[in-house]
């Protein structure tokens, strides 16, 4: 399913320290994982895809297990080790929910290759190629090639997202800063890591888009919080240190930056931009962090029981695809009201298995006039 959107609202400026003039580095959130995916339109003429671009580029490769890494000149001592830390995370993320990838490519791009494999998608914003846009996918825009599961991610983990973070060291108190100094490493080092490990996020997307796993996505934030999930188990029983750094991101944005919107509906009706996203993003992050501490991966089996994939008719899933279908009828405030009882109805499901969700929930309210 496609989540149809209506942008309308413009930045007017960050809390405390975060310059306007620094790129929307979290579009990553809108472009790379589908929650505000735009519908889809058919181009006249069939464009090379990101498999097919890399061939033709002739990007040195490496291969461990079930990961294959594609990477520019200068960057194979770095593509040697996030092969083996995705091909593991696979392997986890396999034994975890019982559905795997048979095949992953991962391309390190430089910002020369970047420009050339990728349309319209900011350097150091990661992005995935997963099957529900595969599904999505009009007749002429098919690639030449097999479509495997895929990602791209800068290089030198660094871009967008990185500039986006470098300025909220600003922000630091010693309960932000005790936690990297344990670990010997400076926020700008953090916010290079943070970019790194965006990677296992868009693995988790994957591996939760194919069929083995068999479950209903009620609403784009669900499945952005499944992928945030499954990252911060991966890292949180693997790579501790990393873990706290994952950890550690979402309460500093959570700090630093008051958003202009905050309702579940306004992010699915597409009123945020890419700074009010990160604060979303910030808080899905946040609640699946503790539920992997407190509930373990049984969550996430408890969960596909929880949204079975059948059930024609019944699925919330299509409850949601039909406000968004319907939405040229009705008013804004009319698709709103429709939204937020999916929303309602998808809390209090997810509160019978993991107690918390509706306290979390609250943190979504409407933002007061007088603000």
């Amino acid at each position: 399913m496609l989540i149809q959107t209506r942008n309308i609202s413009n930045f007017k400026g960050l809390k405390k320290i975060i310059p306007i003039s620094i790129l929307a580095a979290l579009l990553f959130l809108s472009t790379g994982s589908g929650l505000i995916a735009q519908k889809q339109t058919s181009p006249k003429k069939k464009k090379p895809f990101l498999l097919e671009q890399v061939h033709a580029l002739g990007l040195d490769s490496l291969k461990k297990g079930r990961t294959t890494v594609h990477f520019s000149p200068g960057y194979q001592d770095r593509a040697i080790r996030l092969a083996s830390r995705v091909n593991r995370a696979l392997l986890f993320y396999a034994d975890t929910l019982n559905a795997e990838l048979e095949e992953f490519h991962l391309v390190l791009a430089n910002r020369k290759d970047w420009k050339i494999l990728t349309e319209h998608q900011t350097y150091g914003v990661p992005k995935s190629m997963g099957a529900w846009q595969r599904d999505n996918l009009e007749p002429e825009q098919v690639p030449r090639l097999p479509l495997p599961p895929a990602a791209i991610v800068p290089a030198d983990a660094k871009g967008a997202v990185y500039d986006q973070l470098l300025p909220m060291k600003e922000c630091l108190t010693p309960s932000f800063r005790d936690p990297l100094e344990s670990i010997g490493i400076t926020w700008k080092e953090a916010s290079r890591i943070y970019v790194e490990l965006i990677t296992f996020h868009e693995v988790a997307h994957l591996i939760t888009d194919t069929e083995a796993y068999h479950i209903d996505m009620p609403t784009g934030w669900y499945r952005e919080y499944l992928a945030n999930f499954l990252s911060y188990a991966y890292l949180y029983h693997t790579e501790p240190n990393n873990a706290r750094i994952w950890d550690l991101m979402p309460e500093v944005t959570l700090e630093c930056y008051t958003p202009k919107f905050r309702t579940l509906e306004d992010l699915m009706l597409g009123k945020i931009d890419a700074y009010d996203y990160h604060w979303y993003q910030s808080r899905f992050i946040q609640r699946a962090n503790r539920v992997v501490e407190n509930r373990g991966t049984d969550f996430i089996h408890k969960a596909q029981k929880l949204f079975p994939a059948e059930s024609p008719g019944k699925t919330l899933s299509e409850k949601t695809e039909a406000v968004y279908n319907n939405m040229d009828s009705m008013s804004e405030k009319e698709a709103a009201r429709g939204l937020k009882k999916i929303n309602e109805e998808l809390i209090n499901r997810l509160e019978e298995i993991a107690p918390g969700f509706k306290a979390w929930a609250e943190g979504f309210s409407e933002i007061e006039k007088s603000q």
